[in-house]
C-alpha cells in the first residue's frame, strides 16, 4: 500500500525545468506509460509514435496482430546533438517528429505514400537493430516501459482492475480528439479524477466523481498519465503528455455503446462539456502559481496547488515523491519558468 505521508509539492514542481527533468528520470522512464489505444493502429505495419519524456518511441502492429515497441531510429532528428533551443522543456515543431524533443505526429498508416518518408525516421531499414521497448495492453489501452531492466508490471495492468472499461472494439461510436491545456500534467491528472476515493493501489486510484451535467461517474487514474472516466453511456480516456513547462497535450478518446445513438462528433462534444470544468480548474491552478520575483513566498510549499486538495491529491503527490526518492534524485531548489523557457532563479 502506498504511504501517503509525503510533503506537498511546492509551486516549482509545476513550473520547473529541473523538476521536469527529475520526472523524466524517475517517472517517465521507470513507469508503464499509456500512449494510446489498439484502435489507433488497426492494420499490419501501422505505427503509433509517442514521446515519453525526452525519448522518442513507437509501437508497431505486427502481422500476427501483436505489438512491438522500439526506440525511434532518429532520436535527435538530423542533429548530432540536442540544440540549445530544444532544451527549454518545450517540444518543438520540427520536421523530424521522431525526435524526443519535437512534437509528435498522428499514427502512421502502413502503405501510405505520403508517410513513407516520415516512416524512415522511426524504423529505418533495419528495425530489428533498434533498441526494444516493453509493451503491454489492457482493455485496449497500449502502455510502454522504457526501463531496460524490465520493470515489473504496474498493478493496474491487471484485467480484473478495469472491468467497467470496455476495449472499445465493439463500441458503436468512437471519436478521437487532441486538446492542449495550459496546465501541468499533475494538475490535470488530479482535477480529472478529483472525487470520493473508492479504491487504490500502488499504481492506480479510483474515485467517484460528478460530471458537469450532474451525472455520477467513475474516474480511474492510471499512474502516471491516463485517466479513464466511465459513465452509463460510455467512456472517456484522457492520455496526458507534457509538451512544455506547464503545458500538456490531452489525447482524448471517447466511446459510447448505449442505446442512445449519437454521431461521433456529438458524442465527443458531450464528453468535452462534461470534463471541461475540470480542465478549466487545472488551468486556473496553473495560472495561480506563476513565479513572482517580488514575492519571497512565491515558491513556498504553503503555496502548493495540491496542498489542501481532496483525494486523489495525497495519493498522487506521495506516488510522485516515492518515485523520485527511489531513483536517488534530489528534488530541485527554487526555480522559475514560463511555458517555454526555464531558468534557475
Amino acid at each position: 500500500m502506498l504511504n501517503r505521508s509525503a510533503r506537498p509539492l511546492p509551486p516549482a514542481a509545476f513550473r520547473s525545468l529541473d523538476f521536469a527533468s527529475a520526472e523524466d528520470a524517475a517517472i517517465w522512464t521507470r513507469s508503464w506509460v499509456t500512449i494510446g489505444h489498439v484502435a489507433d493502429i488497426p492494420r499490419t505495419g501501422d505505427i503509433l509514435p509517442f514521446t515519453v519524456g525526452t525519448h522518442g518511441v513507437h509501437v508497431e502492429r505486427l502481422a500476427d496482430g501483436g505489438l512491438i515497441g522500439r526506440f525511434n531510429k532518429a532520436q535527435h532528428g538530423g542533429c548530432r546533438s540536442v540544440p540549445v533551443q530544444c532544451q527549454t522543456g518545450a517540444k518543438t515543431k520540427c520536421s523530424f517528429t521522431s525526435c524526443g524533443y519535437s512534437r509528435d505526429r498522428r499514427p502512421i498508416a502502413a502503405g501510405s505514400a505520403e508517410d513513407a518518408k516520415a516512416l524512415d525516421q522511426y524504423i529505418g531499414l533495419r528495425p530489428e537493430r533498434l533498441l526494444p521497448v516493453a509493451v503491454r495492453t489492457i482493455d485496449g489501452l497500449i502502455a510502454v516501459n522504457l526501463d531496460p531492466r524490465g520493470a515489473e508490471a504496474a498493478d493496474w495492468l491487471d484485467q480484473a482492475l478495469l472491468p467497467d472499461v470496455a476495449s472499445n472494439e465493439d463500441s458503436t461510436q468512437q471519436s478521437v480528439h487532441w486538446l492542449e491545456c495550459n496546465a501541468d500534467w499533475k494538475l490535470l491528472a488530479y482535477q480529472l479524477a478529483a472525487g470520493t476515493e473508492l479504491s487504490s493501489g500502488l499504481d492506480f486510484v479510483r474515485t467517484s466523481i460528478l460530471l458537469a451535467g450532474g451525472a455520477r461517474a467513475t474516474a480511474t487514474l492510471l499512474f502516471p498519465n491516463a485517466v479513464i472516466v466511465s459513465a452509463n453511456d460510455g467512456h472517456c480516456v484522457i492520455i496526458l503528455q507534457p509538451v512544455a513547462i506547464g503545458h500538456t497535450l490531452c489525447r482524448i478518446r471517447v466511446s459510447g455503446a448505449g442505446s442512445e445513438t449519437k454521431s461521433p462528433e456529438s458524442l465527443l462534444q458531450s464528453w468535452l462539456v462534461e470534463i471541461s470544468p475540470r480542465l478549466q480548474q487545472a488551468k486556473a491552478s496553473q495560472a495561480a502559481i506563476c513565479f513572482d520575483p517580488t514575492d519571497p513566498e512565491s515558491d513556498s510549499v504553503q503555496r502548493g496547488p495540491l496542498r489542501h486538495a481532496a483525494e486523489p491529491a495525497r495519493w498522487l503527490v506521495s506516488k510522485i515523491s516515492e518515485q523520485i526518492q527511489s531513483c536517488s534524485i534530489t528534488a530541485p531548489g527554487p526555480f522559475q519558468a514560463t511555458a517555454h523557457i526555464g531558468r534557475r532563479s
